[in-house]
């Protein structure tokens, strides 16, 4: 079983959202990963092709990159091991149905975002024990 912590930016809750990772899968003996989810990203992307005004083509690897280290920097720091972190840019509700699905042994989600009325539904559809990291 996994515990999965989504995040859908690096703020300042990332560090305690990581911290939180870190203790629940080490007292609930399950694997930790992350799963990012850049929809802001995606909507610029999108917004700037149908304005006729591409963003370069090197932005959005560029931002996961970043994004990717950052995380990984933060985990290091809380002290963490090996992690399975990934990044996408897309929609909140596609990626993470289609996330834990494709995983499916996800025995946890964290939530370390700010709760929407999108992040609300999500949980209702995968019904998965939840949890909102604020």
């Amino acid at each position: 079983m996994k515990a999965l912590l989504i995040l859908t930016d690096t703020t300042g809750q990332c560090h305690k959202a990581l911290e939180y990772l870190k203790d629940f899968s080490e007292k609930l003996h399950m694997e930790g990963e992350v799963f990012i989810i850049l929809e802001d990203l995606y909507k610029l992307e999108k917004a700037s092709v149908s304005l006729g005004f591409p963003l370069p083509p090197e932005t959005v690897p560029q931002t996961k990159d970043k994004v990717l280290k950052k995380v990984k920097h933060i985990w290091e720091s809380v002290g963490g091991e090996d992690l399975t972190i990934s990044v996408v840019a897309g929609e909140i509700r596609d990626e993470v149905t289609r996330y834990v699905k494709e995983t499916g042994d996800v025995g946890l989600v964290m939530w370390g975002c700010n709760p929407s009325v999108n992040v609300c539904s999500v949980i209702d559809d995968i019904d998965i024990p939840s949890l909102i990291i604020k």
